[in-house]
């Protein structure tokens, strides 16, 4: 999918395309090479935690580490991703506060998850 930023970092200069560790700069190309590796990954055992926000990023580190050098980090500038813009950055304090760490019986009950979900907020890791 297409992202879409302000002065991206991560993309390749003119494109949307994101920087990648096969440097593919060709949108169906990376899609595909994404979506590979991701389900290759995603039939790996999974980092063991409690879904706290360090978890999540751990996840996510594990399921694109072939793909983007800066996976499982914090996104630090204004992104959008679908036709949706999602606010700057966060700090890993709000982060942790949206996830309540009590495993999965009580992930997100009470949880101001808009960030996570792409409403409105922003996300912990940039896909």
């Amino acid at each position: 999918m297409v992202y879409t930023a302000e002065s991206d970092p991560l993309c390749y200069p003119g494109t949307t395309v994101l920087r990648n560790k096969l440097d593919l700069t060709d949108q169906s190309e990376l899609d595909e090479f994404e979506t590979t590796m991701f389900v290759l990954r995603s039939e790996e055992l999974w980092p063991e935690g409690y879904l706290d926000v360090t978890h999540y990023l751990a996840l996510h580190h594990h399921l694109f580490q072939d793909v983007y050098d800066w996976a499982g980090e914090i996104c630090t500038i204004r992104i959008g991703k679908g036709g949706n813009w999602l606010l700057p950055g966060i700090h890993r304090e709000r982060a942790q506060s949206d996830f309540p760490g009590a495993g999965l019986g009580g992930l997100f009950r009470g949880a101001d998850t808009g960030w996570l979900c792409g409403s409105g907020g922003a996300p912990p890791c940039r896909n």
